[in-house]
């Protein structure tokens, strides 16, 4: 209700924003002059805004008279928020315009109006592109999930009013993710729901983040070693590194060894630009490890292909490897820990109805699970 409310009286908006806009620094009304002067921040296209009216914060708006916006108002707010948020993701008026279906000219009108608004510049030059300003952070901040819960109405309204009716859950995974966490877990699910579909898509993890950013789908199955702010996190199942090797490798009788063990041995890794990869070259380098990489491949499914092919040997997350794999597990002593693999949901808490469902069915099946703030 809180979402939809904002729609209906701006000077909600202006409230929450306040509390960005006046943090960590002094934006009273003496001070705009100053916080837009300069050629770095200067308005761009047009001439200065005005300063801020005195409107105030609660109670009656000006353009009615009754406190709420009237319909073309609210339109019109929308499309200036939408055409703002596009501006700050494209650096760009123009990029802007075409993501939206407008003109040049429409969006930097539709921005002006806000600048004239609350009494500040949104926006500043960098090289032949823009950049929000501080206050335009700020307000990109509130306004982004207002934005983006409008555009998904239509799909929400439908998950809630229709609840018998067949619907979509849309999951990211990767490869671990999807291969050894979602499949008993997704199994489970539909036999309690059976009317909603699951779609699963496969992704890099920037790449799945995005889509759960811009509300392509409602939840991501990863890997997250570090939460980001606007994301919420439900562990549900931890992993620690294993060494595979071929069944007839010199190692492969060990229960456990070393990592600087490998040293000298054919290796198969991930490609060196990988999180993963970096991460365990440095582990390499503090023990002392110095194998030999052979091969590098981007998926662990094609790692343990190759190691069962007699390539190398490699190190990969416990999850990967079942029992009846070709290949040999030998514990690595002194691991560098775990790592948790898990749900990621917007913290705005926006998603539909189906992905709610999905996320306190997953919680309550799995007794480890928990949200990590």
């Amino acid at each position: 209700m809180r979402r939809i409310l904002l729609w209906g009286n701006a000077h909600h908006l202006r409230n929450l924003w306040a509390g960005h806009r006046y943090h960590g620094g002094d934006w009273s009304q003496k001070n705009h002059a100053a916080n837009r002067s300069g050629p770095a921040c200067a308005h761009i296209g047009w001439e200065p805004a005005p300063a801020v009216q005195n409107f105030p914060l609660a109670g009656p708006c000006p353009m009615t008279g009754n406190g709420m916006e009237s319909p073309a108002v609210r339109r019109d707010r929308f499309k200036q928020l939408l055409a703002f948020c596009e501006a700050v993701r494209l650096g760009s008026f123009s990029d802007a315009a075409k993501m939206i279906g407008s003109s040049q000219s429409a969006v930097s009108v539709q921005v002006r109006a806000l600048e004239e608004e609350f009494g500040t510049a949104l926006f500043c030059r960098r090289g032949t592109g823009i950049a929000p300003t501080r206050a335009g952070r700020n307000l990109r901040r509130v306004a982004l999930p207002l934005v983006q819960g409008l555009q998904r109405l239509p799909d929400l309204f439908e998950g809630h009013r229709h609840e018998s009716a067949v619907t979509t859950l849309r999951i990211a995974a990767g490869e671990v993710s999807g291969g050894a966490v979602l499949p008993e877990l997704v199994k489970r699910f539909q036999e309690r729901h059976p009317e909603i579909r699951v779609e699963v898509r496969m992704g890099v993890g920037t790449q799945r983040l995005a889509w759960l950013r811009n509300l392509d789908l409602d939840v991501v199955a990863t890997a997250m070693d570090v939460v980001p702010d606007d994301i919420r996190f439900h562990r549900l199942a931890r992993s620690s590194p294993v060494l595979i090797t071929p069944r007839d490798h010199a190692l492969a009788g060990l229960e456990s060894i070393a990592i600087a063990a490998v040293t000298g041995h054919r290796m198969i890794a991930l490609p060196s630009t990988s999180y993963m990869r970096q991460f365990q070259d440095v582990l390499m380098l503090l023990h002392g490890a110095r194998p030999r990489i052979v091969l590098e491949l981007e998926d662990w499914s094609s790692m343990l292909s190759s190691v069962a092919a007699g390539v190398g040997i490699a190190i990969v997350p416990d999850l990967c490897v079942s029992a009846i794999d070709p290949v040999q597990v030998v514990r690595i002593e002194h691991s560098y820990g775990y790592r948790y693999y898990g749900l990621a949901v917007r913290a705005d808490g926006i998603m539909a109805r189906a992905a709610s469902r999905f996320v306190e069915f997953a919680l309550s099946d799995t007794l480890d699970a928990h949200e990590v703030p």
